[in-house]
């Protein structure tokens, strides 16, 4: 829903969404991870919902009270898939960028060929502080990252998740933007993430999003093993 706060207005996702509280989960962990490979996202961080809000949901029902993920308004608009939107992108390396962490977190919820699936309203393009026609591209909606929207578990650690071959994020219309040199760039900051950063993303999940001990364990396996093994293959699968 869209909520006015006390530094201007916001996107709120909060309990009571009819997918559940582990694609909070998801959403929190996948733009922290997005910031550690350093491309572009909206401002976002984790407020609570006081138990006298009347927040109303955009399809049915109210917000319950609890914490609950914000990202800041943002000038800009949903890309929509129009290539000729990319040629004024002013960051084209961040391209190669959201393939590298779209792979690296199995986001099948922007582009994903086999099975089929192609979202590219969860690529924006900021206006903020863009000179002439250029926009900046960021990433958005990590809600259906790790376990594509449903119930997250312990078997997201295992082996045929973390090497999973397919690879993610990568709309035909990128492929005139991509550049080899980005992307093992982006490789390469993949593969020098610390540990203790994973697992701080993990730590700070809200207890009241329901995600247990074991596999909060089961996801931080995944996420160092899995980026070690995208770091290693995803520039050969994309520039063989």
């Amino acid at each position: 829903m869209r909520v006015e706060t006390d530094v201007g207005e916001g996107f709120l996702k909060a309990l009571g969404n009819p997918e559940g509280p582990h694609v909070l989960a998801s959403e929190w962990v996948g733009s922290q991870l997005a910031d550690l490979l350093s491309i572009p996202t909206l401002d976002f961080t984790l407020v609570q919902v006081d138990s006298s809000a009347e927040l109303p949901m955009k399809d049915a029902g109210h917000a319950r009270p609890g914490a609950a993920f914000i990202s800041r308004l943002d000038e800009g608009l949903s890309w929509g898939g129009a290539a000729r939107q990319l040629a004024h992108v002013v960051n084209k390396q961040h391209l190669s960028a959201i393939v590298v962490l779209d792979t690296w977190i199995r986001n099948r919820d922007r582009f994903c060929a086999a099975p089929a699936r192609r979202n590219p309203d969860n690529v924006w393009l900021s206006r903020k502080d863009v000179r002439g026609r250029g926009v900046r591209v960021m990433a958005i909606d990590h809600t259906h990252c790790f376990a594509d929207g449903t119930q997250l578990t312990t078997a997201m650690a295992g082996i045929a998740v973390v090497k999973d071959e397919r690879v993610y994020g990568l709309f035909p219309e990128f492929a005139a933007y991509l550049g080899k040199a980005d992307m093992q760039a982006a490789c390469a900051r993949l593969a020098a993430v610390p540990k203790d950063r994973i697992v701080a993303a993990i730590e700070t999940i809200p207890q009241e999003w329901e995600v247990a001990g074991n596999v909060r364990k089961a996801w931080m396996e995944l996420l160092v093993q899995r980026a070690a093994y995208v770091a290693e293959t995803l520039v050969q699968k994309v520039f063989p």
